[in-house]
């Protein structure tokens, strides 16, 4: 059942009949123990006010009611730890002041109350109601009313109960609010509550429309005359910064009230000084606050005055538990005005302009108090009092700007500022342009460029509408860093740098100082590892090679082959020539047949004997010699003689000797022809033909029969023609230089001409015809005894005989 009302103050306990109870009680503390209750979300524009339960020395007067249980928004200093009664307590406080002004409460109210338990039992129930009271003390109303089941400590601690969306009340001036609280426990329990000072913080906190508000400030001249523009010409400069502040819980209720005064560049003149009241009391709705200063030596334009006003309930969320809440537990409450000294400003409009005139969007303007950012078409308007002032603008965070300009009305200035779209060329040490270089850009602003930026065919790259000043460059090329260095950007440019870059005239030679051709010179970083340039050289043995600084491997490989690796970790920091000796030299491979005569247009291939790839070939010259280069090595020989293979040498070690014989296959051989009686045959063609396919030619012999050829070494197919006819045709291998005797099918046609008694005829000519070719091969006339003897090739022929004029004899003989 809800108590009746009390409409008379409690009588304060006397504190000397309180008993101290001490005792020792073993128990087992429940874990059903409640500490206070989280506290609810707020609704939008309500805040939380807190009211301390008070324990006063002497009784105040709440409207018609007399009491020394008050609370308000202030922290005691005066403890109570009332008696300890047993099973229950009943309690209650008033506020005060009385309000000093309408208000409304809706949202949550909850009471922090901090309780002692002596006695085993825990379960307690804590109950509240908050009326309405008139200034007769009559309840107008209930506000809210709470009730909560918990488990108390054994030791002082503090617990909560909680009314939670209550409706909206609104409350009147000179009204209070009596809390009724009660405490519902065990008969063989006694309990204590403590209050009245920080270290016991018994309180209420009511979610409230209203607090303390700032409802106005103002700036008054030393007449107190009400102003906002301040002449320079005045001999007195004093004003007043004043403010008036309203709060329905009375003017007890401001903690503080602070002035704020910053100057037209931005600088704090005055800072967060303390405003003194001036008009209001306690328990005032309505006061005033004003701070003295003169504004002497101060320059002329728009100064921005704020007046911050802090409630306790908000001064307390800050000290002294958390001083660096500017916010105040978001209790703040503050207002701003402006106000010029030395006149009203006008209008500046400012034209921004880069170095090639066009127009700079985006650019921060600022000129006095004033500062703006210009639009699509390069300008900013400001609002500028009467005086002299800097005009800086800042382009990327540079100021690209600094100059002095009079505003003495509206004003329009055209400003050309520092900000470039300069083209960058890097060149190596010879001013040769250096392509496909990253730039990386630290910015005079401090800050490191995202964007790089990679340099074309020319070397160069373009930048767009950047603030001068001092840039530092890093370039990247080949992965090594090859400038790290300030670029000054004061100009369109064109700006040239140097990088560390450097052109090497390379050539390599072989053991006597000849350029070598067609050798791939590999040029290795050895910090990081990558080859910086891969090169073959030219006829005369040079080629050009452009890397960054740093130290290199240099290796050249000729025909597949490593033959030179003699400079290592060799630094390049300068263009120049250099000399590369290779490990190859000069040899002559002269080729000699049997006879150890040289062999003319021989072709020789040298290849290497571990890889099998070729190394050079060529053709002897007339003293059979082929002039070649060669590393030193393990070297295969081939050598042809009118594509047959006459030599071939394996695995022949080469240690660089300068010359080198190769015998050859080639035999000088000896052909006799005879015929079947051994008789030398003159004039007989002897063909020989390789079994490869190749002619090496037909020879006729001497007056004695022989021929003389030169052969390489295979199987030969010898062929003798005499007369149109062939007499010889065989096969034989040439592998030396023996002689070769061949019989060849000539024959001995021996006729004896008699005539129809037997008589030998003289003088008969007879002609010996080859039936095939019809040449005659014999024609002669009989001798005396009748006889004559033709040589003829094996074959079919017609034998013809004339004796005096007339044909006696014609037929075919074998």
């Amino acid at each position: 059942m809800e108590p009746v009302p009390i409409f008379k103050g409690l009588k304060r306990p006397n504190m000397r009949k309180i008993v101290i109870w001490t005792v020792m009680v073993l128990m087992l503390v429940s874990s059903l123990a409640v500490l206070p209750q989280e506290a609810a979300a707020q609704a939008p524009g309500n805040k939380d006010i807190t009211f301390y339960f008070q324990n006063c020395t002497s009784a105040k007067q709440v409207g018609a009611i007399s009491t020394m249980r008050v609370m308000n928004t202030t922290l005691g200093n005066n403890l109570n730890m009332t008696t300890p009664t047993t099973k229950a307590i009943q309690t209650d406080w008033y506020l005060y002041p009385v309000l000093a002004d309408d208000t409304a409460i809706s949202g949550n109210v909850t009471v922090h109350i901090n309780v002692l338990r002596l006695g085993v039992s825990q379960a307690v129930t804590l109950r509240f109601w908050l009326y309405d009271i008139d200034g007769s003390g009559t309840v107008i109303a209930t506000i809210a009313s709470g009730s909560r089941g918990l488990n108390l400590l054994s030791t002082w601690s503090e617990y909560s109960v909680r009314a939670t969306n209550v409706a909206l009340y609104n409350i009147s001036k000179g009204h209070t609010m009596r809390l009724y609280f009660e405490l519902d426990g065990s008969s063989s329990n006694t309990y204590s509550i403590a209050f009245g000072d920080s270290n016991y913080k018994s309180r209420m906190v009511i979610e409230m429309y209203d607090y303390v508000r700032v409802n106005n400030v103002n700036t008054l001249d030393f007449q107190r005359t009400s102003k906002t523009v301040f002449s320079q010409l005045t001999d007195n400069k004093t004003m007043y910064l004043a403010t008036n502040l309203t709060d329905p819980y009375g003017g007890y209720d401001i903690a503080l009230v602070n002035a704020t005064v910053v100057a037209p560049n931005g600088t704090t003149v005055v800072d967060d000084v303390q405003m003194s009241k001036t008009k209001g009391f306690f328990n005032s709705y309505y006061s005033e606050y004003e701070y003295v200063w003169n504004y002497s030596g101060y320059p002329t334009g728009q100064y921005n005055l704020t007046v911050n006003a802090v409630g306790w309930t908000g001064y307390y969320a800050r000290f002294p538990t958390d001083p660096g809440d500017t916010t105040y537990g978001g209790h703040l409450e503050s207002m701003t005005v402006s106000f010029w000294i030395g006149g009203m400003p006008h209008n500046v409009t400012i034209n921004v302009t880069d170095d090639l005139d066009a127009v700079l969007p985006g650019a921060l303007v600022m000129m006095g108090p004033s500062a703006g950012i210009t639009d699509a078409g390069g300008q900013v308007v400001l609002r500028i009092s009467n005086s002299t002032y800097d005009l800086e603008i800042y382009w990327q965070k540079v100021l690209v700007y600094d100059q002095t300009h009079t505003v003495l009305n509206d004003t329009w200035i055209d400003v050309k500022v520092a900000v470039y779209s300069p083209t960058i060329t890097c060149v190596d040490d010879v001013g040769d342009p250096v392509f496909d270089a990253v730039v990386f850009t630290l910015h005079p602003n401090g800050t490191m460029l995202a964007q790089s930026w990679r340099t074309d065919a020319s070397g160069s790259i373009d930048w767009d509408i950047m603030a001068g000043g001092d840039y530092r460059l890093s370039v990247m090329w080949m992965g090594v860093e090859v400038y790290n260095d300030t670029l000054t950007l004061d100009g369109q440019g064109p700006f040239t740098i140097t990088l560390k870059v450097y052109q090497l005239d390379i050539q390599v030679v072989d053991s006597i100082g000849d350029g070598l051709e067609l050798a791939q010179v590999v040029i290795t970083n050895t910090t990081n590892g990558l080859v910086a340039d891969s090169k073959l050289t030219n006829f005369t043995g040079h080629t050009t090679s452009k890397i960054p600084i740093g130290s290199y491997d240099f290796r050249v490989y000729w025909r597949n082959e490593l033959v030179f690796d003699n400079l290592s970790d060799h630094l390049v920091d300068a263009s120049g020539p250099l000399v590369l000796q290779a490990r190859i030299y000069a040899v002559n491979l002269t080729v000699v047949d049997a006879s150890d005569l040289p062999l003319t247009n021989a072709r020789v291939v040298v290849g290497f004997t571990i890889s099998g790839q070729v190394q050079d070939f060529g053709t002897t010259d007339d003293t059979g010699t082929l002039r070649t280069r060669l590393p030193v090595g393990y070297y295969d020989f081939w050598v042809y003689l009118k594509d047959v293979l006459v030599n071939e040498t394996n695995a022949f070690y080469f240690d660089g000797t300068a010359q080198h014989t190769i015998h050859a296959s080639v035999y000088w051989v000896d052909v006799h022809v005879q015929d079947t009686e051994n008789v030398s045959v003159v004039s007989a063609l002897v063909t020989l033909r390789h079994t490869d396919g190749l002619d090496f030619g037909t020879v006729a012999t001497d007056d004695e029969g022989n021929t003389t050829y030169r052969l390489p070494i295979g199987d030969y197919r010898l062929m003798v023609a005499w007369k149109e006819t062939l007499v010889y045709d065989d096969n034989r291998l040439i592998d030396s230089q023996d002689p070769i005797t061949l019989t060849v099918a000539i024959f001995y046609l021996r006729l004896h001409i008699i005539d129809s008694r037997e008589v030998a005829v003289e003088g008969a000519l007879v002609a010996t015809v080859n039936d095939s070719s019809a040449a005659i091969v014999g024609s002669s006339v009989s001798d005396d005894d009748g006889n004559i003897t033709h040589r003829v090739p094996m074959g079919t022929y017609r034998v013809q005989i004339v004796w005096q004029e007339a044909v006696v004899y014609e037929r075919n003989r074998v």
